[in-house]
């Protein structure tokens, strides 16, 4: 306990506890820098001033502050690592839209060089291609799409299986125009080869696709059935034949007729060839008309005894 009695700036402290022990003698406090030097001399005198002089709240704060500040830390931490995560999302999400766009512009340039390899080979397909000219492109709706990139990627891979279905579309109808222009430019100039080729006695045309068969062929398939030489659905296989050539000696020639021939031409050619000879009993030659026939399908032909004609198109 300091004692005042002794009057105005001549302050004596008394002697002091320090850990286990006394600090013996009496401290004079003039000023406050000797309370100070006391004070920084003396820790115990700081703790215990301190105690007195602020809240159990205010004791508290710097271990509190320090606990904040960790937590903010920690906080802008894990902030940092969600923006990092979006961040990686987006460039994702911006990379595929990316990729999306460049799909489509290759496929719009696709459908237009369709549209010009259509319209140069039938003038009648000009409405067909006015039907089939606007593709959807509902892609109006993705400068809203603000809030939701991952609802306009999908919207995205919607139209580009829309576009591939119609292009699919599109190759399967031209490879049909393609096929009946081909088949019907062969019809015309076939008779004349098939019979320079195999020796034919005024051929004619007995069975294409595009017109009624010739009398005696049905006669001939007719009596055919009527006898057993060969069956109603075989009757029916015979008839898909895209040509087949007869003449007045009882010799015929089987065609399958194809932009690109495979096996199954060959194969088709062969089997049709042989029923004709049993409904006929005559001399039937299968063969296989194409624009182009690669080493392996040409052995293949051989090995079958098919023959091949080469006809270019257009």
């Amino acid at each position: 306990m300091t004692d005042y009695s002794r009057g105005r700036g001549d302050l004596q402290a008394e002697p002091i506890g320090y850990g286990d022990g006394i600090i013996a003698g009496m401290t004079t406090i003039n000023n406050i820098a000797d309370l100070v030097r006391i004070l920084k001399e003396q820790p115990e005198w700081a703790d215990t001033i301190r105690g007195i002089l602020l809240s159990e709240e205010l004791l508290e704060l710097p271990a509190r502050f320090a606990e904040f500040v960790q937590l903010t830390q920690e906080s802008h931490r894990t902030i940092n690592e969600r923006l990092t995560q979006i961040d990686t999302r987006v460039d994702r999400l911006e990379t595929g839209q990316a990729e999306s766009n460049q799909r489509l512009a290759s496929l719009e340039t696709a459908q237009a060089e369709t549209n010009r390899r259509l319209e140069s080979l039938e003038t009648a397909q000009a409405e067909t291609n006015r039907r089939l000219g606007s593709l959807e492109t509902a892609q109006a709706e993705t400068n809203r799409r603000l809030g939701s990139l991952e609802t306009a990627q999908a919207e995205t891979n919607r139209q580009v299986s829309q576009l591939n279905t119609r292009m699919n579309s599109l190759e399967g109808r031209f490879s049909n125009l393609e096929g009946s222009d081909y088949e019907r430019k062969v019809r015309y100039r076939v008779l004349h080869r098939a019979q320079a080729r195999f020796g034919l006695d005024n051929a004619y045309l007995a069975l294409t696709q595009n017109d009624p068969a010739a009398p005696q062929f049905n006669s001939m398939i007719a009596h055919a059935i009527q006898s057993s030489f060969i069956s109603t659905e075989q009757s029916e296989d015979l008839h898909d034949a895209d040509i087949i050539i007869s003449d007045e000696g009882n010799r015929h020639v089987v065609l399958e007729v194809s932009l690109t021939a495979d096996r199954d031409d060959i194969v088709r050619a062969k089997r049709r060839a042989g029923i004709l000879s049993a409904a006929t009993g005559g001399a039937v030659t299968p063969a296989v008309i194409t624009t182009n026939l690669n080493d392996a399908l040409r052995d293949q032909a051989a090995a079958e005894e098919v023959a091949t004609f080469i006809m270019a198109y257009p």
